[in-house]
Parts: structure tokens; sequence; C-alpha cells
């Protein structure tokens, strides 16, 4: 019995590892944006983390992870970069 426990964790584990690669590489920044104003629209509020399911036409919580984090270093590095134009500085990132 135990075997069989561990077994089917391990086909969990590597189904949730595929649906993120593909979730990952099928979302954009963009597609995401207009996702979140859909369920916005929907529900009058932005999504909690476990609300992040195909079924609320969201990607996985992880992808909106990485494109979130990702958006915000984009900003960050503009921020930075303006800064170091101004100082006479170089930006290393």
């Amino acid at each position: 019995m135990y075997p069989e426990l561990l077994s089917t964790k391990d086909e969990r584990h590597v189904q949730t590892v595929l649906a993120y690669r593909n979730e990952a590489q099928e979302c954009s920044a963009e597609r995401l944006l207009e996702a979140e104003k859909n369920f916005f629209l929907k529900h009058g509020r932005l999504p909690e983390p476990h609300e992040y399911t195909a079924e609320n036409d969201l990607p996985m919580y992880s992808v909106f992870c990485r494109l979130a984090r990702e958006a915000f270093e984009a900003s960050l590095r503009a921020e930075f970069q303006e800064l170091s134009v101004s100082d006479g500085q170089i930006l290393t990132m």
C-alpha cells in the first residue's frame, strides 16, 4: 500500500510540473492582465491565490507570481536606469 501512495504522489508531482511548464509558456503579461480584468469584472475583486485555476480562466498562481516578478523587475530596471543616467552612474542588473 505504501509504494502505491508514493508512486501516486510522484505522478501528481510530474503532472503539476508539466502543467506549470505549459502554462508558463502560454501565458504572457498581456494575457494575465486580461484574465485578471475579467475576473475582477465578474467578482468585483482581485483573485485569492487559491482561485488561480483554469475554472476561473486564470493561470496557476506560480505563473502569476513569475509574471508579476518579471514586470516588477522591469519597472525597477527602468526606474533605476533613469536614476543612474541622471546621476552619471552605470546600471548593472
